[in-house]
């Protein structure tokens, strides 16, 4: 299936009870097998990331009266409706909503989401696995290293806090292939959320050489940061009104 641009939905039932029932009552009369094709769906992949169910739905393209098309799921909707013109656009409609509102409520507690919010997320935590999903997403980081050994291959990197590693080309930008041994350099490092393994390095650039500050200017660094005592007094009941 050939994906192209969607159009956005307006969640407009989200925010009245009345048509939020009203889009329930229209999902039991068609899922039960009116006319229009299906797409059986068991992982949403949306560029870098897959998003795993816990068990394979089926998906619904109706066609609406107006020529344009809808894209129904078992379990995400009526929460979670695609629309557009054809049956692609709905498809990736659905799938960016749902790509969107994850990542925009993954990150949020409870007590921060408002009702349609809520409901939003009790649908997604349903169907999605979550769990799968917190361990199979990388975490990037920003490190500083060292190339510390270029022959033989592997090449050895000393990262600024004294771990080593080897690493292959495979996982490294192009350009890495043309550090020499000594050369500094920073990094947005792709690591395994479990392991910590080096996956792979998104970028990486030159750095002029990383040396210590010597022991005396160190200590006059730390001693000129600002500390609570610096902070002005106050009494217990500076919350009060």
């Amino acid at each position: 299936m050939i994906l192209m641009p969607a159009a956005h939905v307006d969640f407009h039932y989200e925010a009245d009870p009345m048509s939020y029932r009203e889009e329930v009552d229209k999902w039991q009369r068609f899922s039960s097998g009116l006319p229009g094709g299906t797409l059986p769906v068991s992982e949403i992949p949306v560029g870098q990331v897959t998003y795993r169910l816990r068990s394979p739905v089926q998906g619904y393209f109706v066609r609406q009266p107006d020529g344009s098309c809808e894209f129904w799921v078992d379990g995400f909707s009526p929460t979670f409706v695609g629309h557009g013109n054809r049956v692609n656009e709905a498809y990736q409609d659905w799938r960016d909503i749902v790509h969107e509102n994850f990542q925009d409520l993954h990150g949020k507690r409870p007590f921060e989401m408002d009702e349609a919010e809520q409901r939003q997320w009790r649908v997604l935590e349903e169907m999605i696995d979550i769990v799968g999903y917190r361990n199979e997403t990388p975490v990037v980081v920003r490190q500083i290293g060292q190339v510390t050994q270029a022959r033989p291959l592997p090449r050895q990197i000393t990262w600024v806090d004294g771990r080593r590693e080897l690493v292959r080309f495979d996982v490294m930008p192009p350009e890495f292939a043309s550090y020499k041994a000594g050369q500094y350099f920073e990094a947005d490092v792709e690591r395994d959320s479990l392991t910590d393994k080096l996956r792979s390095v998104r970028h990486i650039m030159k750095l002029s050489s990383v040396r210590p500050l010597p022991e005396g200017q160190t200590q006059r660094f730390w001693g000129g940061l600002p500390t609570t005592a610096d902070l002005p007094e106050s009494s217990h009941d500076w919350t009060k009104p």
